[in-house]
């Protein structure tokens, strides 16, 4: 809007009339500009000047000079945090450099307001205050939480209390997430290992997709979950293997992706390697509870000079359901080999034989969830298993058999194990080739879980020994 030269003067002249003295405040004289003002807001504000123009740049208004405040273009748009559309709004304020002084001491108010509605309801407007001026003249607010595709209206404002001053109504139409997104930058890796590798995640981008197969990686794949996706940190991947990958934001079910790129993991493949060997693996359940495992290989004339090792390693993995990233599902084990232990050579023929972790309990964060504490398991397995080999042996007294009893027979604490939550614990055997130092896991089998009441009593060398050990499951 405009005020004329000659109100102006007119206006400063009314107030030195009636003041013998007059030192008028920036802040007075701020109200006194704003009152004038206000008498012509209602011809500049309620006037038909509206458009519905598509998106202008952002200088427009910039050669207004004369009206107080001017409504500017609208510039980039973006996607927020909030997942929602954003675009930046410019505005100008033609103000004497008194006043100009005065905005970074939060007395007046300058921005944007932007409504959904030509007459701006209160409850259906929003407000978003600038910051300063670029150049003396000039501001740019960001317009977040937009619907896509819709119609806005917008105007700028400036004033104090309850004065106001506002530019033309202008409007525009938000545009698509897609648009507004924009290209998604994938970035080269920052690191690739055997089995790991680190992507920078950067720009409008959230998550990486991942996949051995290039052709999977498609929108539709990835909002159906069908391919894996990561934050950037990936840490389950083959060695010696081409993963193909792309930055992602996924927003509703709109999928962005950047440019499909590749990496090559370190190492040899495995599958590869398995090629060479063939496997003969076995689990005693129900006396001896160890892993035995038979394997022929001839991978030593395909990498001649290597130093060739073959091992076994049993171990108890979990897939137990967590909520959230701070979540910990932790298993407390006893006894086993759950380091590597050699094969012996016969030739072209290896045989290893380890056994695995008793299960004993797990809790979810602090509590326990299945099973029984340590501390009570480990007073009573004992004695319990020393009776147990009385009995074995047919050395036990009466005294021993009703205690036996009492202390819950051959399934010692079964009521404290459910089903619901060790179904999702496992016993596994990796088979595992040492090449130059180097560890492949060419083989991964799995046996029924053992429970702490399944103990090989016929010789001392069950694999029960050692302490508890526990393993913590992560999201």
């Amino acid at each position: 809007m405009r005020i004329s030269t000659e109100w102006s003067h007119a206006f400063s002249y009314s107030i030195n009339s009636t003041m013998k003295t007059y030192r008028i405040n920036c802040q007075h004289w701020l109200c006194a500009l704003l009152v004038l003002a206000a008498s012509t807001v209602c011809f500049t504000a309620c006037s038909k000047e509206e458009t519905e123009a598509a998106i202008d740049n952002s200088d427009k208004g910039k050669d207004n000079t004369t009206d107080m405040v001017v409504t500017g273009g609208i510039g980039a748009s973006s996607i927020g945090e909030d997942d929602k559309v954003a675009v930046e709004a410019s505005g100008y304020l033609n103000l004497p450099d008194d006043v100009k002084a005065t905005l970074g001491l939060g007395v007046q108010l300058f921005g944007v307001e932007i409504s959904t509605s030509q007459s701006f309801p209160e409850n259906a407007t929003s407000r978003t205050a600038g910051l300063r001026l670029e150049d003396n003249r000039k501001f740019t607010v960001t317009l977040g939480g937009l619907k896509e595709n819709t119609l806005y209206y917008y105007r700028s404002f400036f004033g104090a209390g309850e004065i106001f001053v506002y530019g033309n109504t202008e409007s525009f139409t938000s545009p698509s997430i897609a648009a507004a997104l924009g290209a998604l930058t994938t970035d080269d890796p920052r690191y690739v290992g055997n089995h790991s590798a680190n992507i920078p995640v950067s720009g409008g981008a959230r998550q990486i997709a991942y996949d051995i197969d290039a052709s999977k990686l498609t929108a539709e794949n990835i909002r159906q979950g069908k391919v894996a996706i990561c934050d950037g940190s990936i840490n389950d991947l083959e060695s010696g293997t081409t993963y193909y990958y792309c930055a992602v934001r996924i927003i509703k079910d709109y999928v962005g992706m950047g440019e499909v790129k590749s990496f090559t993991t370190e190492g040899l493949n495995v599958k590869e390697l398995a090629k060479s060997m063939t496997f003969n693996i076995t689990y005693d359940e129900t006396t001896t509870f160890q892993w035995k495992a038979s394997f022929t290989s001839s991978l030593a004339s395909k990498y001649p000079g290597s130093n060739i090792k073959y091992a076994i390693r049993a171990y108890l993995e979990s897939n137990y359901p967590l909520t959230s990233d701070e979540d910990r599902f932790n298993i407390t084990t006893y006894g086993g080999n759950d380091s590597k232990v050699y094969a012996e050579d016969n030739g072209s023929s290896y045989t290893a034989v380890t056994y695995p972790p008793m299960y004993v309990c797990a809790h979810y964060n602090d509590d326990l969830v299945d099973g029984v504490e340590f501390e009570e398991f480990a007073k009573l397995f004992p004695f319990w298993e020393g009776i147990r080999r009385h009995i074995y042996y047919g050395t036990a007294s009466d005294d021993e058999k009703m205690v036996y009893e009492e202390i819950g027979g051959d399934r010692p604490f079964e009521s404290d194990y459910h089903q619901s939550t060790y179904q999702y614990i496992h016993n596994y055997l990796d088979v595992i080739v040492e090449i130059d130092g180097k560890d492949y896991v060419v083989k991964k089998q799995e046996g029924k879980l053992r429970m702490i009441w399944d103990v090989d009593v016929t010789k001392s060398s069950s694999g029960r020994g050692g302490r508890a050990k526990v393993v913590t499951i992560t999201r």
